[in-house]
């Protein structure tokens, strides 16, 4: 496991419902080896439950301050209410490195994860935004800045993501009206 510095562990236990545990580079669904991944991630990160009920508020309490000190936090795990959330944190100074880790791609859709850093990069140049979650086939973050026109978006939402409306809000209209009100961008391949 990465050594983390003693303070990030006791701001992590403030919001941690158990034990530590190591969170190592998604490798299962590519041929990557950890020595391909960029030095700074061949170190693992580490994962705990969340004590609260939205493991985006623990994200959200401490992104700022852990970023300070070179660490990413998100949500690496969602259960949707079944079971505890989990968080994750990375040693990084580059957001996308949190996609690097976890391998998020849409594979399904012949979408690999070059391809998403990619298109959510471009995104990101445009409509600031922070990474907030993260697994192999979802990522979610919050915009920040310059909000897009939410129609257009959606729709180029939409082609690289199909599954966010199909299986999700059905319309493109209503993706465009669903991050208009969330102010954030999710995207999931099943």
């Amino acid at each position: 496991m990465n050594t983390f510095e003693s303070f990030i562990i006791d701001e992590l236990k403030k919001i941690s419902s158990g034990e530590f545990a190591t969170l190592a580079p998604n490798l299962e669904m590519s041929d990557a080896k950890r020595e391909d991944l960029p030095p700074a991630l061949q170190a693992d990160g580490l994962q705990f439950e969340y004590a609260g009920k939205d493991a985006k508020e623990g994200v959200y309490s401490l992104k700022d301050k852990l970023r300070e000190h070179g660490y990413f936090i998100f949500v690496c795990e969602a259960n949707f209410g079944h079971s505890p959330d989990k968080i994750g944190v990375i040693k990084s100074n580059d957001q996308f490195d949190i996609l690097r880790f976890m391998a998020t791609d849409g594979i399904n859709y012949d979408i690999e994860n070059a391809d998403v850093i990619e298109k959510l990069q471009q995104w990101h140049s445009k409509y600031p935004f922070e990474i907030v979650g993260a697994a192999q086939d979802w990522v979610e973050a919050k915009f920040v800045g310059a909000l897009p026109d939410f129609n257009a978006f959606a729709q180029d939402v939409y082609d690289f993501c199909p599954d966010i409306v199909d299986q999700g809000t059905e319309t493109v209209e209503a993706l465009g009206d669903e991050m208009k009100n969330s102010a954030a961008l999710y995207l999931w391949w099943d």
